[in-house]
This record gives C-alpha cells, structure tokens and sequence, in this order.
C-alpha cells in the first residue's frame, strides 16, 4: 500500500478542522450575533454624529436617520450576517492550526483577531450610512429626490459617499480577505514552517 503522503495527510487534517471549527462557529454565531451586532451599535451610537445612528431592528442592522426630521428615514440591512462572516473564518482559520500553539497563544491570537475584525468592522458601518442613505436617495422618484437632496447633501457630502464607496469596494472583495489570510499566515508560521527547516508534513 502507497504511503499517504505527509503534506496531503497535513492539508486533510487541516481541512478537516477548519470544516469543523466553521460548523460550530457559525452554529454558536446564531446565539452570540446579536451580542456582537449590539456591540457594534453601541460603541458607533456613542462615537458618531447626530444624523444617523444603528439599531437592531427584528434582528437585524438598520440606521435610523435622526437628522432627518419629520420623517427620518429607517433602512434595514437585508443579509446582514454575510457582512460578519469574515470574523467567522479568521476565528475559524485559527482554531484549526495544529498542536504547535499553546492554548494560551491560541486564546490570545483569537482575541487580537476579533479586536481587530471588530474594529475593521466599525469602520464599515462609518461606509454604511453614506452608502445607504445615497442609495436610497437614488432610487427615489424625482419629486422625493429633490425633497431629500438637501438634507442628504448636508449631513453625507456626495464628494465624500464616492470616496467611501470606492475604498468600501475594494476593502469589501480584496483587502478584507487578504487581512484575515495575512494574519493567519502570521500566526500559523510555525505549523506551515515559514521561516525554519521544518518538514511540511509536521505538526499535524
């Protein structure tokens, strides 16, 4: 019988874990995703100016445009826990090195990794309520456009939604990924044997 060959072996086992570390992430995000939204809301509401704040609304990530007065505006995110999954996958990515990381250095990674996630994630949400407020603008009857133009140009410059939109799109499909496998490549050094003369298949 053909030896399985130990850098195959290595990638399975690895897979393996991360299916599994994904599973129970995703299945625990399903209790702890309001927690962490209720976050989220709390520390933007806190920082941010009088026009617009987040809320969770029927579980899920709305802004209400306070500085729209009589009627400010309330837009909710659809899908909005496809935006925090990249969280998901970091945490995932981690759990499943192998045994060359002590279960302290583990925990410590993982909070780094969340901590800075988070705050990637707070950042989007100073994006969002340019994003959303324009795009809702335009999608409005002439008539309902004018009337809202102003307020909108006042409070979220256009000027200023075009840069956001620009770097939120790149950050959205390229950097936010490359965060999360840069970290992980860092933090996984060792079990990859980056940097040393350690044989591949190591460290399972």
């Amino acid at each position: 019988m053909t030896e399985f060959d130990p850098a195959m072996r290595k990638a399975s086992i690895f897979l393996v874990r991360f299916l599994l570390a994904a599973s129970g992430l995703y299945i625990a995000w399903e209790f702890l995703g309001q927690l962490y939204l209720s976050s989220l809301v709390l520390v933007f509401n806190a920082w941010s100016g009088p026009a617009a704040n987040y809320a969770i609304h029927r579980e899920a990530l709305a802004i209400v445009y306070t500085g729209f007065e009589p009627d400010p505006p309330i837009l909710v995110f659809e899908d909005n826990d496809i935006f925090f999954m990249n969280l998901l996958v970091v945490v995932g990515l981690i759990l499943s090195i192998g045994g060359v990381l002590s279960m302290g250095h583990r925990l410590g990674w993982i909070t780094v990794a969340v901590g800075l996630v988070w705050l990637t994630h707070i950042l989007s949400l100073v994006a969002g309520e340019y994003l959303a407020i324009w795009d809702f603008t335009d999608s409005l009857p002439n008539a309902e456009q004018a009337r809202l133009y102003d307020a909108v140009q006042m409070h979220f410059p256009r000027d200023e939604e075009r840069v956001l939109r620009a770097v939120f799109e790149r950050w959205r499909l390229w950097m936010r990924p490359t965060l999360g496998l840069v970290l992980w490549f860092y933090v996984a050094r060792d079990y990859l044997g980056l940097g040393r003369d350690a044989p591949l298949g190591a460290n399972p």
